[in-house]
């Protein structure tokens, strides 16, 4: 993730190389630039000044263990609709009789 700094500094760039553009389609898109790399530093700049009065998720441990198991389970279900289970979540078995997804 880049700085407040960092964007402001591409916005620099940017707004030199208007200056030296060749057309008035490269002027422009030079100026968008500018100002998109303008909005982005005021914005993280806003972040950085105002992070304790954003809203957070609190995870606790037992909810990130739920989520990995959560996230591993959506994983092996879409490999099973795509037509490559995973073996290790049907105890290793490569002859599977039941259909892939069945378990999801």
């Amino acid at each position: 993730m880049f700085t407040s700094g960092q964007y402001r500094e591409k916005a620099v760039e940017y707004g030199k190389l208007v200056k030296t553009a060749s057309g008035p389609n490269e002027r422009r898109e030079f100026q968008d630039l500018e100002q998109r790399f303008v909005r982005l530093a005021e914005n993280e700049q806003w972040l950085t000044d105002n992070y304790d009065k954003t809203l957070r998720e609190v995870v606790s441990d037992t909810e990130a263990v739920t989520l990995v198991e959560e996230e591993g389970h959506i994983l092996r279900c879409l490999g099973a609709a795509l037509g490559t289970p995973c073996q290790e979540s049907y105890g290793g078995n490569s002859s599977i009789t039941q259909a892939p997804w069945a378990n999801c």
